[in-house]
């Protein structure tokens, strides 16, 4: 099961990008913890992130090796919770909840 983890914190990313205002992409920097969960048939994975926005525009192809945004006026890092349910095995993930806190380094 801890296989399918990567899967969802990939889902979690793409949700996070598409939700920001911003028009530059974030990409994890590191997953500060996580948890799985079952109950009956339903997966889900508890998860708190690190994220920090990227140089690269968020509908950029290659945002896995883009190169972070160094800039010390920006705050450009985001401590994100998440806790996504999920059937990877049939490729489905839910969002149950998100809450992001900016400016944490």
């Amino acid at each position: 099961m801890e296989s399918y983890f990567p899967a969802t914190v990939e889902y979690a990313l793409h949700i996070f990008n598409l939700k920001s205002k911003d028009s530059n992409a974030y990409k994890l920097v590191r997953v500060r913890s996580s948890r799985r969960e079952q109950v009956k048939t339903m997966m889900a994975f508890s998860m708190e992130l690190e994220l920090r926005r990227t140089r690269c525009g968020k509908f950029d192809e290659d945002i896995d090796n883009c190169s972070f945004q160094e800039s010390p006026e920006l705050n450009n890092t985001f401590i994100c919770f998440f806790v996504i349910r999920t059937e990877p095995w049939r490729t489905v993930f839910q969002l149950l909840n998100e809450t992001c806190l900016e400016g944490f380094h």
